[in-house]
């Protein structure tokens, strides 16, 4: 406790207030449980998927082909399907992490193609509303349909 012009602590009236805000913002977090609104997801998240989840599996292979094939300057059809997974990667980086950059910690659904062109194998990773890329250094997601 302080004397003279320094603080006492909070008057009465303004520690009342401080704790009906808090009884306040504790009750706007709490959920529902009849409510299907208020329920939090616990696996998969919902919010990016339905472009992919729609996208059909051949137009995916076919960017990512067409994507190739200009990078390597050849003819698409020299481009060969090698697979091609519903996965579910570990993070918004999709299993293609850049050093450096701080990536979403939640469940994304996609996809991992992989094509083989000139007798190399080539990765594709997709997930969410981002279209199929070329992964370098790609790691393994943490499930695979």
């Amino acid at each position: 406790m302080m004397t003279g012009r320094g603080l006492v602590g909070p008057p009465r009236a303004g520690r009342a207030l401080a704790g009906a805000a808090l009884l306040l913002t504790l009750g706007a977090c709490a959920q529902d449980p009849t409510d299907p609104a208020s329920s939090t997801p616990t696996s998969n998240p919902t919010t990016e998927t339905s472009m992919t989840s729609t996208t059909p599996p051949s137009d995916r292979q076919a960017a990512a082909a067409a994507d190739l094939a200009k990078r390597l300057a050849i003819d698409p059809a020299d481009v060969e399907l090698v697979s091609q997974d519903v996965v579910t990667w570990r993070d918004s980086s999709l299993g293609c992490p850049e050093p450096g950059r701080v990536y979403g910690q939640t469940l994304v659904e996609g996809h991992r193609i992989v094509l083989r062109a000139q007798g190399r194998e080539y990765t594709y990773h997709s997930g969410g509303s981002t279209a199929p890329f070329l992964c370098e250094d790609p790691q393994e997601p943490a499930a695979t349909s």
